[in-house]
C-alpha cells in the first residue's frame, strides 16, 4: 500500500471543499504512485513510465521518497541529498524545464531552493 497527496487544485466544474486529496492505493513500490495519479509530461513527450524511469534513477543514486503526485506534478524528498547539487539541478532542469523557466528562474535559484527545503517539486505545463 502507498499513501500520498493527490489532487491539490480542482480544475473541473464540480465543487470540492478546500484542502488536498489523500490517496491510499495498492502498490508494489512508490513508483506506482505515478501510475495511480496518471502523472505524465506529455507536452515534453514523456508518459508515466518515462517519469518512473528517471525517478528510479534518482532513487538509486540519492534515495527519494515520493509524497505527492498529480497528473502534471510530482514532489519528493531525499534520503541523502546529492553531493553535487549543481550537477543534479542541471540534470533536473533537463528533465523538467518548467521548474526553472516558469518557476525559480535559474538553475542556481533551483539549487538554493532544494538545499533550503530538501524537497523537489516537479511540474510540467
Amino acid at each position: 500500500m502507498v499513501a500520498f497527496i493527490g489532487t491539490t487544485r480542482w480544475l473541473g466544474d464540480e465543487k470540492h471543499a478546500d484542502g488536498e486529496e489523500i490517496v491510499v492505493a495498492k502498490a508494489n513500490s512508490q513508483f506506482d504512485i505515478l501510475r495511480v495519479a496518471k502523472s505524465d509530461a506529455v507536452n515534453f513527450g514523456m508518459v508515466t513510465e518515462d517519469l518512473i524511469k528517471k525517478l528510479t534513477e534518482y532513487d538509486r543514486t540519492y534515495g527519494i521518497d515520493i509524497f505527492h503526485a498529480e497528473t502534471d506534478t510530482i514532489e519528493f524528498k531525499f534520503s541523502k541529498p546529492p553531493a553535487d547539487m549543481r550537477g543534479f539541478c542541471k540534470d533536473l532542469y533537463k528533465f523538467c524545464p518548467d521548474i526553472v523557466d516558469q518557476g525559480v528562474g535559474t538553475v542556481e535559484a533551483l539549487e538554493n531552493e532544494i538545499r533550503r527545503s530538501q524537497e523537489v517539486l516537479l511540474w510540467w505545463d
